[in-house]
């Protein structure tokens, strides 16, 4: 389970990591960040589609963090979220808190949805509900989705960060290349297999796509190992399968990111079903990329 009590009480990384769950979602984000922002503390736009024409519904997403002190968020909280969302041109309002809404606060976001002349959607997020959604972490400039087989608990951040910072060993920066024609490995999803207390790893390589790649899926089976359990820094580090895709790019172009919302497409419902870990290219499949 997750712990909202390891989040600073000031409630700005809370924020954050709401923030980031929207942007896992390809949503336009908006974080005002800290001051006196008349309670709105994310501006949140959401695609909706239409069979006659798709349209956008903005959001105002007021985070309470009270995790610390374990009180409810009542009605006294949000008595303003009327004038708010008016004010900041929202026609939906989303109140998410790291403990559980009042009984008398989620009737009052149900009455006021009911109201046709306040042309509002509200609704609520518990902690329950913020931890039943994929979890996303931002790392190292990466933005990484974290996701678990069975249960309701993501991988170790000590483990992830590990996973990441050894992905990002990988590629030496090359003193003769310009930045367009440098290659790149970016983490894209970390799989805990829960059941079966294994990692899996999902990342893509990225290369100018005039290039072939440098390194084959043996030289990521030297850096990264073979999946097999060892101790790191005198702490268990459980087996880790990595996924590996090449991508050819041209960083140049007016599309290209490196962190592109279509390079996470493949993870919008968690593992994909297809995939051949480096180890098996390595081993069984001549050493090629696919």
């Amino acid at each position: 389970m997750l712990d909202f009590k390891e989040l600073p009480e000031d409630g700005t990384a809370f924020e954050q990591l709401l923030r980031e769950m929207f942007l896992a979602y390809e949503m336009a984000v908006h974080w005002t960040g800290k001051g006196p922002d008349h309670g709105r503390d994310l501006m949140v736009v959401e695609k909706l589609s239409g069979r006659l024409a798709d349209s956008t519904r903005t959001w105002l997403v007021q985070c309470k963090h009270y995790a610390h002190s374990g009180k409810t968020v009542g009605r006294n909280d949000i008595a303003s979220l009327i004038d708010d969302c008016k004010q900041a041109g929202a026609t939906g309002y989303l109140l998410a808190c790291s403990t559980m809404p009042s009984a008398g606060l989620v009737t009052k976001l149900a009455e006021l949805s009911a109201q046709p002349q306040n042309d509002l959607v509200a609704r609520s997020w518990d902690h329950v509900e913020i931890e039943r959604r994929r979890w996303t972490a931002n790392y190292g400039a990466s933005f990484v989705i974290l996701a678990c087989r069975v249960g309701g608990e993501p991988p170790s951040l000590q483990d992830c960060s590990l996973v990441i910072d050894s992905l990002f060993g990988i590629i030496k920066k090359r003193e003769d290349r310009e930045w367009w024609d440098q290659e790149d490995v970016r983490p894209r999803l970390i799989y805990w297999d829960d059941k079966h207390g294994q990692l899996r790893v999902y990342a893509d390589y990225l290369v100018p796509d005039a290039d072939e790649p440098l390194l084959s899926p043996l030289d990521f089976v030297r850096a990264l190992g073979e999946g097999t359990a060892k101790a790191v820094n005198d702490r268990y580090f459980p087996p880790c399968d990595y996924f590996i895709r090449p991508k050819l790019c041209a960083k140049t172009s007016d599309h290209y990111h490196r962190d592109h919302p279509d390079y996470y497409r493949a993870f919008e419902n968690g593992e994909p079903s297809d995939g051949t870990s480096i180890v098996e290219l390595a081993e069984y499949r001549g050493n090629r990329w696919r």
